[in-house]
């Protein structure tokens, strides 16, 4: 897919040693809302062409104040744009762009300014038979994204009520990338970490992208071996990608 940077799958194993990763970052870490309690109602759908729509639910601002629905109904995409839960609007309904590697993408959609989403917010979706990539952009921020996370990749649901909840513009904190799983004396391994703001579902942590951190600012991780007493392994986190 154009522009889109590679995915690997988390490394299995049926003999792993178990770890524990922690990660410190100098960056404030803020409480999030409850995601849990978010409200899932939608006043007004419109007549789905191909009968078996998928959902998922943004939310925007620290006290995800703002809900906006996405809806995935074969290659059409209904966005929310003005957040009052009513999908039927002309202007509210996209259609997809088929790609040369199977995934279709969606025009960005701008959402109306309203607390927690900033002025000339647009909303960008990326969907195949297995990745989907939901964008937020807005100028002179760096963009976030979700797609995967530990829990896995990102999936739109067939219920509002089972939908994963992405947290846009929310409380900064850091996250692993992959459900990483390392083997005693196995090969070199990558050990991949995300700056931004975890959601509901698998593949709902939304990422910043790392033009927004300054420059000699690194996470530094500890890894505890088990059964290996002492001090643990240290290192500083230095690659961007």
């Amino acid at each position: 897919m154009a522009n889109q940077p590679p995915l690997r799958k988390g490394i299995k194993s049926s003999v792993v040693l178990l770890f524990v990763v922690v990660i410190a970052l100098s960056w404030p870490r803020l409480w999030a809302a409850d995601l849990t309690k978010i409200e899932r109602g939608i006043v007004k759908e419109p007549a789905y062409q191909k009968g078996a729509p998928r959902y998922c639910l943004a939310v925007f601002g620290r006290e995800a104040q703002t809900r906006v629905w996405l809806i995935l109904d074969g290659d059409t995409l209904y966005v929310d744009r003005n957040a009052d839960l009513d999908l039927t609007a002309a202007n509210e309904r996209v259609r997809g762009k088929p790609q040369p590697d199977g995934q279709r993408s969606f025009p960005s959609v701008a959402i109306d300014p309203k607390p927690g989403v900033p002025a000339d917010t647009r909303r960008e979706v990326w969907a195949g038979p297995d990745l989907t990539f939901v964008y937020c952009r807005t100028p002179n921020q760096p963009w976030q994204r979700a797609v995967v996370d530990s829990q896995g990749y990102l999936k739109f649901s067939d219920k509002p009520q089972t939908a994963p909840v992405l947290h846009f513009y929310g409380p900064l904190t850091m996250g692993l990338r992959f459900d990483n799983q390392f083997k005693r004396r196995s090969k070199p391994e990558e050990l991949d970490v995300m700056v931004g703001t975890p959601g509901l579902g698998a593949g709902s942590f939304v990422r910043f992208g790392h033009e927004g951190i300054p420059e000699g600012l690194y996470p530094s991780v500890e890894i505890l071996w088990p059964g290996k007493p002492g001090e643990p392994m240290r290192a500083l986190l230095k690659k961007r990608c």
